[in-house]
């Protein structure tokens, strides 16, 4: 009987996992707790486009159709995670809840909603975007208005004519906001704590995303400053419309706070026109006021708070003690945890290079970390 490789997530983590441990001979399955392949992708607000290039982007054993573009839209890659389980014949057990991972002999046993499963090999690849995570603002149960977490947001259409605050500072934030004013706001603010890095999507026809390649081996002190050096040039000071330059370098950001750099797609314009007011960090709600850090009181229709998600790993896999105080897997890739063996965690790096790009690479050398482990076991 062939050793078993328990994958828990269907999105693209999981499936270029399975992809690339079929041909090895092991019995794969795929826990996937939704109904269908690309489940939270098909959740994504409307306009959503991949910020790294198609061919960039693609899984391992199947290139994204050229039809789909430079930029790949929402649907299509959608359509793409689809068309990829049919051609590599991953069949994904949907509906299955993994509730606990524990050490079973020498391998570990996962208890579902569907009953006990047994397997040699574990693979985490839920991602990071689990659980909707909103701020415990003082006063925001009396806040008169709209309050909504990202996940719910779909098109700016919603919020036509309306008066909108836009919290969060990341690639969401950045675009929701721009959606915000390209669907007819009234007004939009965008608020934030930490003044963001911002480049553009691609430098002379050339993606950001082959810059960050290439920069990614070397140190944050030579690329922080290069990174600097491009916003400078390509962006602009944005200080006097209320965005002071990033006191954080990009690269160090990165690699110390998962925060990969804002990639324009229109905001910076939209900035400057005037159409996006930066404004200070949320310091409470007081009915249908925002107070604002510097005690500035403003009154939206609606809250959009693109403030980030949980892993949801906690009551799954805390007691195994290889989780931060975050959720976040302390390894991922082909390294291991000591207190855990056999178990990997793929998708949870945040990189210059792409982090569809990561999981490609990451799910080939776990294939070829696997299949020597088991080639060990076999004696060969």
């Amino acid at each position: 009987m062939s050793d078993v490789v328990a994958i828990i997530g269907g999105g693209p983590a999981g499936l270029a996992a399975a992809a690339t441990l079929k041909p090895l001979g092991l019995t794969v399955r795929v826990l996937e707790k939704a109904e269908s392949v690309g489940a939270r992708w098909r959740n994504h607000y409307d306009r959503l486009h991949l910020h790294t290039t198609r061919t960039g982007s693609a899984l391992p054993g199947l290139n994204i159709p050229s039809a789909y573009g430079r930029w790949v839209k929402r649907d299509d890659f959608v359509a793409y995670q689809e068309a990829y389980a049919k051609h590599h014949g991953i069949e994904l057990e949907t509906g299955t809840t993994v509730e606990r991972v524990e050490r079973s002999g020498t391998g570990w046993q996962l208890t579902t909603n569907k009953g006990a499963i047994d397997a040699t090999y574990v693979i985490v690849a839920t991602g990071y975007n689990n659980i909707p995570h909103l701020p415990a603002w003082p006063g925001r149960q009396t806040f008169t208005g709209s309050l909504v977490h990202s996940r719910e947001y779909r098109s700016g259409a919603t919020y036509k004519g309306k008066k909108v605050m836009v919290v969060g500072t990341g690639n969401t934030g950045a675009e929701l906001a721009t959606d915000l004013v390209e669907q007819g706001a009234a007004e939009v603010w965008w608020s934030f704590r930490t003044p963001p890095v911002i480049l553009p999507r691609a430098l002379a026809g050339i993606a950001t995303q082959a810059f960050g390649i290439m920069l990614r081996p070397l140190s944050p002190k030579i690329v922080d400053p290069i990174m600097a050096g491009v916003g400078r040039v390509f962006i602009g000071n944005l200080k006097k419309y209320g965005l002071p330059r990033a006191t954080r370098g990009g690269y160090t950001a990165v690699l110390e706070d998962h925060v990969l750099p804002i990639l324009d797609v229109g905001l910076v314009g939209a900035i400057k026109r005037g159409q996006v007011k930066p404004v200070a960090t949320i310091s409470s709600f007081d009915g249908k006021a925002v107070v604002l850090a510097d005690g500035q009181r403003l009154e939206p229709d609606a809250v959009i708070a693109c403030t980030g998600y949980r892993t949801a790993l906690d009551g799954i896999l805390g007691h195994l003690g290889v989780l931060d105080k975050d959720g976040i897997p302390t390894v991922s890739g082909t390294a291991q945890h000591e207190a855990a063996p056999n178990m990997y965690f793929l998708g949870y790096t945040n990189a210059l290079s792409g982090n569809l790009r990561e999981i490609a690479a990451h799910a080939c050398r776990l294939a070829n970390a696997i299949g020597r482990s088991k080639q060990l076991k076999m004696g060969t």
